[in-house]
Parts: structure tokens; sequence; C-alpha cells
């Protein structure tokens, strides 16, 4: 979808009284070292590409994470993971919980491994929080660990939703190593569109939930008529889940990923 560019970076802009002022680019900047401009280009993709290298005050519209190809990032064989990461959860009552397992292969892209997901409307009734959290464990216990004949994988915690203050606490009493997920949206969005971009973030086909969310999520354009980046809240649960868990695990991956975003 062509994005609605307010200017070019080209642009002469009225600001003020007989002034006016040239929109510029971070591509068309004589006095930066291109080494420098290389490095912007593979840092900023998408709807970031377009503001901040091109200088389009573009609107945010259309699909979130644009540059997703199930070619490309859908896998059906998982490599060796190097690292669990973290469990990731979004957490619902009359809305679904979804949960992604989050790992780092021995080839140095996060993989989305497996999902749970529970909807208490298609299932017929709501789980308590005692329930969600013994069932999480249950189905861990069941996922098959990549490139072995095991099961039951160990992330090095649960990452969940900040507003799910109930269940936080029933997951830390049964256990459970507890980490408040970053919820920066925007940033997170930015992050999950660099490593997709990068082809340094891969799903496996049978997170079916999050394969279904990626490419309907889209942003806002009540949101973006009044300058605001916000993405549609429906059918976004896998997709905030996986938000969460790769934001709050940045500093268990970034040493291998390297993104500036």
């Amino acid at each position: 979808m062509r994005p609605r560019t307010r200017r070019s970076s080209a642009s002469c802009l009225r600001v003020g009284a007989g002034r006016r002022a040239r929109a510029a680019n971070g591509l068309g900047n004589p006095y930066l070292d291109p080494a420098y401009v290389s490095w912007l280009k593979s840092t900023y993709f998408g709807l970031w590409y377009r503001r901040y290298m091109l200088g389009h005050w573009c609107f945010a519209e259309g699909a979130v994470f644009d540059m997703f190809d199930e070619q490309q990032h859908v896998v059906d064989i998982l490599p060796p993971i190097t690292q669990w990461l973290c469990l990731a959860v979004d957490y619902g009552t009359t809305n679904p919980l979804d949960a992604v397992l989050l790992g780092l292969g021995v080839d140095s892209c996060l993989y989305a491994v497996a999902e749970w997901r529970w909807d208490s409307r298609l299932e017929g009734r709501q789980l308590t929080d005692a329930e969600y959290s013994r069932k999480l464990r249950e189905w861990l216990r069941t996922v098959k660990i990549p490139a072995s004949s095991l099961r039951g994988p160990a992330p090095k915690c649960m990452v969940i939703d900040p507003s799910a203050t109930s269940f936080k606490v029933q997951a830390w009493q049964d256990g459970w190593t507890v980490t408040d997920g970053v919820n920066a949206v925007a940033d997170g969005i930015r992050l999950v569109s660099t490593l997709l971009a990068l082809g340094r973030l891969k799903i496996d086909r049978s997170c079916k939930s999050l394969l279904d969310e990626i490419p309907g999520y889209s942003w806002s354009e009540a949101h973006a008529e009044r300058g605001e980046d916000v993405p549609v809240k429906v059918d976004d649960h896998a997709v905030d889940a996986l938000r969460y868990g790769i934001a709050t695990t940045r500093a268990m991956w970034q040493q291998w990923i390297p993104v500036a975003a």
C-alpha cells in the first residue's frame, strides 16, 4: 500500500512568515561517511526507513510487518537451540491467552519454536491462573527439543504481559522465574520488523495462531490521523506475546544479532 506522504524530502515547507525550510533525509547528506550511511540502511526498514532515511513523514498505515514472507520466515525444520530465552505470554481470560516459546538458534537467528493458546470462547470455559500455570508447564514437557530425541525445553524465564498482575503472582508462586514484558509498543514493533527484514527471526510452522495474526496485524488509521503509531487491537495476542519476548530478552541475544533498532 502506497504511503500517504505529507511532504517529500525534496519539498520546501512553510514554517513561518516569509521563511521556508527544506526537509532533509539521511541518504542525501553529503557530509555523512558512506560507511555510516550503509549502517543506517541496515538499521531502518519499512515505515521507519521511509521516515528516517527518505525524509517522508508518512502515515503509519497498512500491514505492520509488510516485510513478512512465509517462504523466508516460516520453517519446518528447526536448528539446534543454544539458548531457550523465554516463554512469552500475552494473558487473557475472556480473550485468548497466547504463549510463544522463544529460542536462539545455533545459526544466530531467533526462533518462535512453539506456541500454546487457550481461547475460552472456543474451549467453552475460562481457566484460572493456577490452571494456566499448570497447563503451560505440562505443555512445555511435551515440546520437542530440535535436533534431538528429547522433550521439555527449559526457558530462562516466563515473560508476562505487565498488566497481568494476578497471573504473575500465581506463576511466581508455582516456581516460574517471572519477568515483566517490555511493553513499549512502537519500539517493540520496530525491533521485530528489523529482525524480520534481516532474516534473523523465523517461526516454526506449528505456531498457527502467530502465523495467522502476522499478515493481518495493521496500523490504526484513526490513530495515524492524530500522528500516533498504534496498531489495531484485534487478533494480536500471539503477536503481542512475540513482541514481549523479543524486546524483553534483547540483552540475551544482542551479542549474536547486533541491531540498533
